[in-house]
């Protein structure tokens, strides 16, 4: 029995409807056309990418079986912490599967960033947290990125600190001084996420904070902030009386 594609299925439909009665529910493709896209569920979404279910189940219930993988908390967005291997373990999820729905999430991480990221404001941490959230927001290892500016906290570039485990990263603070000094930046901005989605700050990481800023004062460079990445939240920690 091979699949039913939703084109398919609504060829089936109107056949059906023509006698009178619908056998079938309405699809995400209905939904759509009669009340737009944003009255579709999650599973729906997904359906509507995966195209195809299996012999056992249509595409909105191989859906279902995707976001159960997820993160139950995260919804759709616990789509991208599934790695194509994770994906194709999923009976009915094949390598080309695989590949679309990641596709899907790199669309939406792409679309969520500033486009002209000499326009943000690095003063304000809101703007910074927003344009580098989809990029950290969803990663399973924390991860230390300093963003290096100008005197009038324009942006130079952004730099990899270091990669961690599940809960910490260990760097020296010459790491980040080294690529200030060949910048000549003269102000910079540290971020960090914590995958388990809290963006409280430690105590080691205050601790090192305070000890960046140290050094930084000490070369005449200026640490404006230092923002922790949450699930879609943050925590200034300038905000909050750390620096």
């Amino acid at each position: 029995m091979k699949d039913i594609t939703f084109e398919e299925k609504d060829k089936a439909q109107v056949t059906v409807k023509k006698s009178g009665f619908s056998a079938f529910d309405p699809g995400p493709y209905e939904i759509v056309m009669e009340h737009g896209e944003q009255a579709l569920s999650d599973a729906q979404l997904l359906a509507v990418i995966l195209r195809t279910g299996t012999v056992r189940t249509d595409a909105t219930g191989l859906a279902k079986q995707v976001l159960s993988v997820c993160d139950a908390d995260r919804g759709l967005a616990g789509l991208n912490k599934l790695t194509v291997a994770d994906m194709v373990s999923i009976d009915g999820i094949g390598k080309v599967k695989a590949a679309q729905l990641r596709c899907v999430c790199e669309i939406a991480r792409r679309m969520a960033k500033r486009p002209d990221i000499r326009r943000i404001d690095f003063s304000k941490a809101e703007f910074i947290a927003g344009h580098y959230m989809q990029d950290m927001a969803h990663l399973d290892r924390e991860k230390i990125i300093a963003v290096l500016l100008d005197s009038r906290c324009r942006f130079i570039r952004d730099t990899m600190i270091a990669v961690g485990s599940t809960d910490m990263a260990f760097f020296k603070p010459v790491d980040i001084f080294r690529d200030i000094i060949k910048s000549g930046a003269d102000t910079f901005v540290l971020l960090h996420n914590h995958p388990g989605g809290d963006p409280t700050p430690s105590i080691p990481d205050i601790t090192m904070t305070k000890k960046i800023k140290e050094c930084a004062d000490v070369l005449g460079v200026r640490l404006e902030d230092h923002i922790v990445i949450g699930n879609n939240c943050y925590i200034s920690m300038k905000d909050q009386g750390y620096l």
